[in-house]
């Protein structure tokens, strides 16, 4: 990494530092981050950013994180890694197609560490992600014929989670 990248990341870890310490001494129903604050010189939309948790045994630099990410995502556009908080990373994508594609690839598991991901929200704290659920896909196999109604499906399915109906794409002639 340049002398230049790594100013320009303890700079953006100083402003980090003081944000929290901001938000440590206001009222929480007052506290909002600015997530601009972590990639000078770009407008963030937030719908083109992600908060990241590793599940590790071990910690992980900005730089590897960023590495490892562009290998197994492999997005059609950039993406920029910067710290969150101690255990959590924002991710800010140069397209939304790309943030989506990611979060339809969860749950990620990479060399046995899980990466945990959320949407941004505006406003909300950096203490507000949980990373308490992963949305992810089933699909069974071999049901009885009897127990193919989405009724029976919905139940089966309510007992470990949520179920969300998935969209159902019609071929056209």
């Amino acid at each position: 990494m340049s002398s230049s990248q790594e100013k320009i990341e303890s700079n953006l870890h100083n402003d980090m530092l003081l944000d929290f310490a901001n938000l440590l001494t206001q009222e929480k129903s007052s506290s909002t981050i600015n997530i601009n604050n972590y990639f000078p010189g770009s407008k963030l939309n937030h719908n083109k950013c992600l908060v990241l948790k590793i599940i590790a045994n071990k910690s992980l630099q900005t730089t590897s994180v960023r590495e490892i990410l562009q290998k197994f995502w492999k997005t059609n556009h950039a993406f920029y890694v910067s710290v969150f908080t101690d255990d959590t990373f924002l991710i800010k994508s140069e397209s939304r197609a790309d943030t989506d594609m990611i979060m339809d690839g969860i749950p990620w598991i990479i060399k046995e560490d899980r990466y945990d991901l959320e949407r941004c929200t505006l406003g909300k704290l950096p203490c507000d992600y949980k990373f308490d659920s992963v949305e992810f896909g089933l699909q069974i196999h071999r049901l009885p014929v009897e127990n193919l109604s989405a009724m029976f499906v919905h139940e089966f399915v309510s007992q470990i989670g949520e179920t969300r109906p998935v969209p159902v794409y019609e071929e056209t002639t």
